[in-house]
């Protein structure tokens, strides 16, 4: 009898131990098989004017960059302007006046984006600044970047043609690529020139017009496709189509456009990503398939992984090797 119970309890700690070893496998951006995958191989679901928060004509997202990044949005554009009492802020064209939607303090914003990164670490995200004006340097968005604690997840490229795998971008916590489009300081290698690393279609397209991928700008090898609908104010700009959000991104929507594009895309970016299926759709161009995996904050790879003690697995090991005996 006690041979049976010694068994029983040889076998069970054995399940226990694979197990745990089943689950501490890591998952980079949501999937196992990014992980050896280098950053430019991948795919990431993008939101434009994260910040754009709202149900005014200034909003091009309904929810707040938190919920964003637990959905399984990876990149984020920011619009950055000084405010009026000398800090700076992520907005629209002019951040003193309401209609534009101020997001606030742009340390608040980013601090929320370290939090999320200390919580979920094996998330590599992208971060577009649109340096609208050029009136903000580069010396006060590393403050601002310092401040919230996020330059301790920049990336700093060796070259331009080389990129790491997410594997190895987590291990060295360098898990945040950060693009601008102007006003570069070669004191600070990871704020990374957009038109040098990356080439983009426009992002207008009226809905009368034909979806397209060519370059609008930018000479990089990484491809940033604007993937949505626009309808014409007068001479006043532009402002998303609405009346469509949820055709142009459904799956289908998104593939009307992408079969145009003769070159790999790494980063698709939408208004209002809640509406459609874009984070779907950029895990099917990973190889992945999306439908399997569980939605809200259950999605987000890194609150999936569990860490493996290391005295566990010594603990069980001798167990095992005694029960062996």
């Amino acid at each position: 009898m006690s041979f049976i119970i010694k068994n029983i309890i040889y076998y069970t700690l054995l399940i226990h131990f694979f197990t745990q070893l089943i689950n501490a496998q890591r998952k980079c951006n949501g999937y196992e098989s990014l992980c050896n995958k280098s950053y430019n191989e991948v795919v990431y679901p993008t939101t434009h004017n994260s910040f754009a928060v709202g149900k005014t004509f200034s909003s091009n997202q309904e929810l707040s960059i938190d919920k964003q990044l637990t959905d399984g949005i990876r990149g984020l554009m920011l619009d950055i302007y000084p405010y009026e009492d000398g800090s700076i802020h992520f907005c629209h064209t002019d951040c003193n006046d309401p209609m534009f939607l101020d997001a606030g303090n742009a340390v608040d914003i980013l601090s929320i984006i370290t939090s999320f990164l200390q919580q979920n670490p094996n998330e590599v995200i992208t971060i577009f600044i649109e340096n609208f004006n050029g009136n903000v340097p580069a010396d006060q968005i590393n403050e601002i970047f310092t401040s919230s604690g996020l330059i301790n997840y920049v990336y700093t490229p060796s070259s331009h043609d080389s990129w790491p795998t997410l594997n190895e971008m987590i291990d060295n916590h360098q898990n945040v690529v950060v693009f601008s489009d102007k006003l570069h300081d070669e004191a600070y290698p990871w704020y990374l020139s957009l038109d040098e690393y990356v080439s983009y279609n426009n992002y207008v397209s009226l809905q009368n017009e034909n979806w397209n991928c060519d370059v609008y700008g930018g000479d990089g090898s990484l491809f940033l496709l604007y993937h949505m609908k626009h309808v014409q104010i007068l001479d006043k700009g532009y402002l998303p189509d609405t009346s469509s959000i949820d055709k142009t991104n459904s799956l289908d929507g998104i593939n009307e456009h992408t079969q145009y594009c003769d070159r790999n895309i790494n980063y698709l970016a939408v208004d209002f990503y809640n509406h459609g299926d874009v984070v779907a759709f950029a895990a099917g161009l990973n190889g992945e398939d999306y439908s399997s995996k569980q939605t809200g904050s259950k999605a987000v790879s890194g609150s999936q992984n569990k860490k493996f003690n290391k005295y566990q697995s010594l603990t069980l090991l001798f167990l095992l090797s005694f029960l062996f005996i």
